[in-house]
């Protein structure tokens, strides 16, 4: 059986305070642009029904963070 390596990644992007629907799809576009080339280095894909965005204050400055955990499936073409 072969076996199927899974990689699993978070970053942070800082966001403004002031969301609105736009900023939120711009920076839903920044997340899908950074794990698109994660994934085409890895030379596979992003599994996205896996992928959770969570945002929160994480460094108590008073600004939002968005957090991303997502998984890029078959390593280098495993």
């Amino acid at each position: 059986m072969k076996s199927r390596t899974l990689l699993i990644i978070a970053f942070v992007l800082i966001v403004s305070p002031n969301l609105t629907s736009a900023s939120q799809d711009d920076d839903a576009a920044v997340i899908d642009s950074f794990i698109g080339r994660q994934a085409k280095c890895e030379r596979d894909e992003e599994y996205k029904e896996g992928r959770r965005v969570m945002t929160g204050d994480l460094t108590h400055n008073g600004e939002p963070e968005t957090v991303v955990l997502y998984t890029i499936e078959g390593q280098l073409g495993a």
